[in-house]
């Protein structure tokens, strides 16, 4: 490899760096940490948010042993594989108003009761199906057609799935298999004339 090469390759690896450090510093700013500290205070910290910005990925989250609650609203997260690192404790998360598409990665969080992703381009949500604890999902406005990842949700009290791909074909396919405790249903918007619970 030539010295121009090494060069380059090295350049990009500090871009990455300096570029992930100004994630993490944005992420503890917003919840009165400071980055310095983050590996002590995070410790301590249950719930954590992030509004509006254009940070893409989740960094950082091994610093933060006990969250419980993770709130991510006008970002451009693209990938759920780092929830692992709080799989142990997060019971609710939010990723909300971006770009997320792939669910890949929260199957890890097996504790989760609550999750809100509405306002991506969410297509495929099978993942979902193994988290048996959940009682609330809420999907708006995303591109979600086959529902049969709720078979699993016997704990599932509330399901928003307005504006999306649903359609009767859909719905009467997975008819029988609604959790028993569903008690809030909103399909609005979609494409559907005829539904039977």
């Amino acid at each position: 490899m030539s010295l121009a090469a090494v060069t380059q390759v090295a350049t990009s690896i500090g871009s990455l760096k300096s570029r992930y450090l100004k994630y993490l510093e944005a992420f503890c700013a917003a919840n009165g940490i400071e980055v310095a500290d983050v590996k002590k205070d995070g410790q301590s910290l249950k719930r954590a948010e992030l509004f509006f910005g254009g940070i893409p990925v989740l960094i950082g989250l091994k610093y933060f042993e006990r969250l419980t609650v993770l709130q991510i609203v006008g970002h451009e997260i693209t990938s759920l594989k780092p929830l692992v690192e709080v799989a142990a404790t997060l019971e609710e998360l939010w990723i909300c108003e971006g770009p997320l598409k792939e669910l890949s990665g929260i199957e890890s969080c097996s504790k989760l009761k609550k999750v809100y992703l509405y306002e991506n381009a969410i297509e495929n949500c099978r993942p979902l199906a193994e988290l048996s604890a959940l009682a609330l999902v809420q999907l708006d406005n995303n591109r979600v057609a086959d529902i049969s990842f709720l078979r699993n949700l016997h704990y599932l009290g509330s399901l928003s799935m307005a504006k999306n791909c649903l359609t009767d074909a859909s719905l009467l396919e997975e008819g029988s298999q609604w959790p028993r405790k569903l008690h809030h249903l909103d399909l609005s918007e979609n494409k559907i004339a005829l539904f039977m619970v």
